[in-house]
């Protein structure tokens, strides 16, 4: 695959990230990813042990550490401010270079992307299922006083709003392909 190929894979993935939050916004829903920082703060949640090389579900991964804002919960681009970079990568990725493990955050059963949200939206795109990440821990700490305090799910200051709204991210739509490797 050539630059000028994967650009124009880029602005295809770039206008179903405006149809992908032009729908959601319709539904009074959110296409955005989820904060790591603010998920972390949430759930008190501290950096813990590093886990190692893993294959991880991509549809696991529910937000970043500081991308949050540039791809939608679809890993979709949101602005055409990092075209040249993603078509880099996904020359990269089909080529014979191949590309690093991502980095990750573990909360729980779902990931945050502390390296590697461009790898991560390029393998979206191309239908895989899985992608190696070196994944890092997170210890949570729910205090049994905070968890009856905080038992309704809807309040925002709930440990349970954060855990339901975690897991319920999970549910994102993926691109049909025909292909399911691991990246």
């Amino acid at each position: 695959m050539d630059l000028s190929s994967a650009i124009q894979d880029f602005h295809r993935a770039r206008r179903r990230a405006a149809m992908q939050e032009l729908t959601s916004w319709l539904k009074g829903e959110t296409a955005d990813l989820l904060s790591y920082e603010e998920v972390r703060r949430q759930l008190k949640a501290t950096a813990g042990a590093e886990r190692g090389l893993h294959d991880i579900p991509l549809d696991a991964i529910v937000g970043s550490v500081g991308r949050y804002a540039d791809f939608t919960r679809g890993f979709l681009p949101k602005d055409e401010v990092n075209v040249q970079r993603w078509a880099r990568v996904k020359v990269a990725t089909l080529g014979m270079t191949g590309l690093p493990a991502i980095d990750v955050y573990r909360i729980g059963d779902v990931y945050f992307v502390s390296d590697g949200s461009h790898r991560v939206s390029v393998a979206r795109e191309l239908g895989a299922t899985h992608i190696q990440a070196y994944v890092t821990e997170a210890d949570l700490y729910l205090w049994v006083a905070e968890r009856r305090a905080a038992s309704s799910t809807h309040c925002a200051s709930s440990p349970r709003f954060w855990t339901s709204v975690v897991t319920s991210w999970r549910s994102v739509p993926r691109p049909p392909s025909s292909t399911s490797a691991t990246l």
